[in-house]
Formats: structure tokens, sequence, C-alpha cells
């Protein structure tokens, strides 16, 4: 009996290509990942149960000095209709920072309490996503 011609098997070792789990539409303007989609005009969240929309744009606020810096991004001091706010700038294309600032907006979007500053909301401006939160000026943590 006469066994049968097998092909002979290879394996691909490559690294992985990661699969985009986000969106930026054609225009570059509006970055979408599951239920968040953050345009230049602010973030939307759509969890199913109820939608939520905070809406700051960049052409509304006029960066300041740079408070800090820290593994995720940077944060500056700017103002937002005549008061001071904090404003955290991270760059979407990293993906560890990517996925850390997605976790914080959906849980910021979601919190209000004394004990946590305030999410007044987010946009995607040039590649970066900028969140706007209340500016504590208490000094650093340092």
């Amino acid at each position: 009996m006469r066994r049968p011609r097998f092909k002979r098997l290879t394996i691909n070792c490559a690294a992985e290509v990661e699969q985009k789990s986000y969106r930026i539409d054609s225009s570059g303007n509006t970055f979408q990942h599951g239920d968040l989609t953050i345009g230049n005009d602010g973030v939307k969240r759509d969890d199913g149960e109820e939608k939520s929309q905070f809406k700051i744009q960049f052409e509304d606020l006029q960066i300041k000095e740079k408070l800090g810096a820290g593994t995720s991004g940077v944060v500056h001091r700017a103002l937002y209709k005549g008061e001071n706010i904090a404003v955290k700038v991270i760059d979407i294309f990293e993906r560890e920072k990517r996925h850390q600032i997605l976790k914080e907006i959906r849980s910021m979007s979601k919190t209000i309490s004394p004990f946590v500053a305030s999410f007044m909301g987010a946009f995607f401006h040039e590649g970066s996503i900028f969140i706007a939160l209340e500016y504590l000026d208490a000094g650093s943590l340092e």
C-alpha cells in the first residue's frame, strides 16, 4: 500500500500584526472605539442604556503652560470660557496609552464626586485625545 503524499506544513512565526481596535474617519476628525466616539467637537458615549455627550472643542481653549508630564501624556493649564482648566494630551497611536485613556474617559464620564477632578469633556485633534478636567491648584502631589 502506498502512503499518500502530504503537503509540507509551514508555520509562520512572524510577529502578529495588531488588529486595529479603533477607527478614524476619512477626514481625520473622529476617533471611534466601542461605545465612545471622540470628535473635534467633543465625546459621545453610547453604552446601550444611556447616551451622554460632553461638548468641548480645541477652538474653545487657550492652551497655557505645561503643568506636568507622566507616562500617558502631558498636562497643560488652559483657559475655557475664562476659567482655568487642566487639559491632558495623549497620543492615540501608542496602544497602551490609548487603552488607558479610553478607560479613563469611560469611568470619568460616569463619575460625579467632590473627591475627584470633574470631567468636562474630551476631543480628538491632530492625532491626540485631549481630556478637559477641573483645574485643581493645590500644587503637586510630589
